[in-house]
């Protein structure tokens, strides 16, 4: 029989992957993640309902060496590598 105090798998394994997913997090942006993270997730969303094209629509990741840069005048990315 279970003590009162104790806590099952179910609950020990959900304080550790949010432990963890915060841990990650502070490692990924610093001391101030969680006002990082509350003004990104803010801004996603105003971007989403403006219907911003750089949030809806996907871009491949970077390869070595490449730059992205925004072009004012087409307001598109541009990369240096063609």
């Amino acid at each position: 029989m279970q003590n009162i105090n104790e806590k099952s798998d179910e609950q020990k394994r959900a304080e550790n992957t949010k432990a963890v997913a915060d841990r990650k997090l502070q490692l990924t942006h610093g001391k101030r993640w969680k006002d990082f993270t509350k003004d990104a997730l803010a801004a996603k969303e105003r971007m989403k309902e403006r219907g911003d094209i750089r949030v809806t629509k996907a871009q491949k990741p970077l390869r070595k060496g490449e730059v992205r840069t925004l072009d004012k005048r087409t307001g598109k990315w541009k990369s240096n590598l063609k």
